[in-house]
């Protein structure tokens, strides 16, 4: 499956289960002329940090799997990060794939370890 084709999966998914419920809401607000254009990038912001803060989420159960050995539970979580980024990244980053490769490109002309010990 295509990177693209499963950010809008999980796009989707996450529209579905009420994840982007921020794009009702402001564009209630929008239509009552409640916001000003510097709130409503103000409420959108705080939107976005939250889906990175729900990436960060993921890690941190995936961390705590690793910590008891429960790689079922490993695996189960990695894919959840995914799914998130993947979920991110069609709203914020949707040609990903150029940039993951440019990244790559760039990481491969770095010195190793990126020129620190660890």
């Amino acid at each position: 499956m295509k990177i693209k084709k499963l950010m809008k999966e999980a796009n989707n998914i996450s529209r579905e289960k009420g994840f982007l419920e921020y794009e009702n809401i402001i564009g209630k607000m929008i239509q009552g002329k409640i916001l000003s254009s510097k709130e409503i990038l103000e409420v959108e912001r705080a939107f976005e940090a939250q889906k990175i803060m729900l990436i960060v989420t993921e890690l941190s159960e995936f961390i705590e799997a690793h910590r008891i050995d429960d790689y079922e539970n490993m695996k189960e979580e990695i894919a959840d990060t995914f799914i998130r980024l993947a979920d991110f990244s069609a709203i914020h980053v949707p040609d990903i794939e150029t940039v993951i490769r440019k990244k790559i490109n760039k990481n491969r002309q770095r010195s190793r370890k990126h020129g620190k010990q660890y």
